[in-house]
């Protein structure tokens, strides 16, 4: 017997040792698991590491590579420096023999500055003989840096005079798919940087765009710029469509006159900042306007933000058999400065990368918040015949008449109301259906049969018996039958007449909601020929 427990403590002492041993089993499983999982998360990311170290070397390298190629480009590198210097407003431009830089064979940026120091100085004539010289080499990005340049330098009244035979060259026509320095020469020449006569080209420019550009049912864009996209209409009211689409298109109508005024209605040049883009030059001497930096000059958030960079990548070029080399050098160091991975698209490294089409730029002038006055204007004005069509559609759709009519749901049934109240036939006739299909309260049927039945079995034993106790019973059964009748009677009355009265309550509270919704819709159509008059006013205005 001692054998027997003793093989029974020994078994269980050896199963506790096997749940402990299973146990341990588990906790190891679970952190060599975790170990595996925290080692190649570090693999992972030494190795992320390491291709963007290796990747960086190798441009490093490449670079280094690349630079002794560019030894032998120093007269380029030179003329970069120098114009550099003149953007920053470092150099001596007063001097009357010039910048005094170098000319490079076939490389059109060393007259072109030369031509800009010269019109910075009042030098008419030296200026468009450099920038007729730049010109026959590169005519495009020669105009683009002058533009750009007396632009930034200048101001307006150093501009004017070589604006429109530039921007002949450099922007022809907006295409449909505009470029980095093709925007910013529209923009500039529309805020009026580059004089009257450029920002009129430009607007032609713009003209073309919206009938060249155009598709089907570009007017109806212009029909949602503002207000509502619909009309909440209380509920349980039914058939308000029509009068809600009326409010609707009317406010949109108002919606178009409000930006057509805040447009078009306010003196030009006096919002936005580049509505006085002459401003931050100062006069210097008679025919000459003064030069500021791009990074210290007094107007410099008239210029616009993309306007120094657009240069830099233009200068930074190079030239023509040095270009593929810089182009390269940019990629490489940005791959460096981004720690191995590139951190900008190679296309968005050049002066001319593209930047949206031509419409969707122009729509965005017209219609945002933050733009110039002159520019938006401009824009508008472009789109004139689409807003006039989107305008009378408007006008028509907010104008068409509407039945004075609604439904209020009870109950499944269907009740009309009008401005002046409830429809009483409808209020009759749904009453008379609620009746009908009424049950009778509670257990009626079964309580007329219960005391029925009772009286006649009572009458049949008095009957037969002749005992008066059972005629008693059979008399007090027909009085209960009489009091039962009395007491559904009323509670139909009862119970009929607070359906009345709900059903009433919920017609007046729809009547007077519908009431609220046909005068607004009233209100607004009779707005709608002014608004208008408005639209066609302010666009033949602000011509």
């Amino acid at each position: 017997m001692s054998n027997y427990w003793a093989e029974r403590r020994q078994n269980q002492r050896i199963g506790e040792i096997d749940e402990q041993l299973a146990a341990a089993r588990r906790t190891a499983a679970a952190q060599a698991k975790r170990l595996h999982s925290e080692l190649s998360e570090v693999k992972g990311t030494l190795e992320q590491r390491l291709d963007r170290l290796s990747r960086s070397f190798d441009a490093f390298v490449e670079l280094s590579d690349l630079r002794a190629e560019l030894v032998g480009f120093d007269g380029p590198a030179r003329v970069r420096y120098e114009v550099g210097a003149l953007l920053d407003g470092t150099s001596d431009h007063e001097s009357a023999g010039g910048l005094g830089i170098a000319d490079v064979t076939g490389y059109w940026l060393a007259p072109a500055a030369e031509g800009v120091s010269a019109a910075l100085r009042g030098d008419t004539a030296k200026a468009k003989a450099y920038i007729e010289a730049a010109h026959a080499r590169d005519p495009e990005r020669t105009a683009v840096f002058t533009l750009l340049a007396l632009r930034t330098l200048a101001g307006s009244e150093g501009t004017a005079q070589y604006a429109v035979e530039l921007l002949n060259s450099a922007l022809p026509d907006i295409p449909a798919e505009v470029r980095r320095h093709q925007r910013e020469l529209w923009t500039a020449a529309a805020d009026g940087a580059f004089g009257d006569a450029a920002r009129d080209l430009v607007r032609r420019h713009m003209l073309n765009v919206v009938d060249r550009d155009s598709g089907q049912g570009a007017a109806a864009d212009w029909e949602a710029v503002g207000g509502r996209s619909a009309v909440q209409v209380p509920r349980g009211l039914q058939g308000t469509a029509d009068a809600a689409n009326r409010i609707t298109y009317a406010d949109r109508l108002g919606a178009l006159r409000s930006l057509l005024q805040d447009r078009l209605s306010s003196p030009t040049g006096t919002t936005g900042p580049a509505s006085t883009p002459g401003s931050e030059g100062t006069a210097g001497s008679e025919g000459t306007a003064g030069s500021k930096g791009i990074t210290d000059a007094e107007g410099a958030t008239d210029t616009g933000a993309e306007v120094p960079h657009v240069l830099r990548l233009l200068i930074d070029e190079g030239a023509d058999k040095e270009a593929p080399i810089l182009a390269r050098v940019a990629q490489l160091r940005d791959i460096i400065e981004g720690n191995g991975s590139p951190s900008t698209a190679p296309g968005q490294l050049r002066w001319d990368a593209p930047v949206g089409s031509a419409m969707d730029l122009l729509r965005a002038d017209a219609t945002g918040s933050d733009v110039p006055e002159q520019r938006g204007r401009a824009a508008l004005l472009a789109f004139g015949p689409h807003i006039r069509a989107a305008a009378d559609r408007l006008a028509e759709q907010a104008s068409a008449p509407f039945e004075d009519k609604a439904v209020v749901s009870y109950a499944g049934r269907r009740i009309e109301v009008s401005s002046a109240g409830p429809d009483e036939a409808s209020i009759a006739a749904v009453q008379n259906s609620i009746a009908a299909s009424a049950p009778e309260p509670g257990n009626a049927k079964a309580w007329y049969g219960s005391l029925g039945g009772g009286a006649l079995l009572a009458a049949v034993v008095a009957v037969a018996t002749g005992s008066a106790v059972a005629w008693v019973i059979a008399g007090a059964f027909v009085v209960a039958g009489i009091a039962y009748n009395v007491k559904v009677s009323r509670d139909t009355s009862d119970t009929g007449t607070g359906v009345d009265q709900f059903l009433r309550q919920q017609t007046e509270r729809g009547a007077a909601n519908w009431r609220t919704l046909y005068q607004s819709a009233m209100d607004a159509q009779a707005g709608v020929a002014d608004d208008l008059r408005a639209v066609y006013a302010l666009l033949e205005g602000g011509r």
